[in-house]
């Protein structure tokens, strides 16, 4: 049984289709901002439509308000060990998909 090569390479991007997006800072401000402003304009606007109209699912837009409300970030800062997996998690995904 043979397979195509076709047939890998959908394979491969469903593989990384799974993969959690990475979110930029910046992103993540401009992603609460945008929901405190459309909730100031209209207070029934929820949560979950705001981050269906940024294409983002609505717990990762409410984990960002909460964080900001609690820290002024938006982002926590990573340890050294976090760091470290994180270096490790990269090599690993860059070997399997290359």
């Amino acid at each position: 049984m043979s397979v195509s090569a076709s047939e890998i390479e959908k394979a491969e991007s469903r593989d990384r289709s799974r993969l959690p997006r990475q979110y930029t800072e910046e992103y993540r401000l401009e992603a609460v901002e945008y929901y405190r402003k459309a909730h100031e304009s209209d207070s029934k606007k929820s949560i979950r439509e705001c981050a269906t109209e940024l294409g983002i699912n609505d717990k990762t837009l409410n984990d960002w308000i909460l964080k900001q409300a609690k820290t002024g970030r938006v982002t926590q800062e990573r340890t050294d060990g976090q760091k470290e997996l994180d270096a490790a998690k990269k090599l690993l995904i860059s070997v399997l998909y290359r």
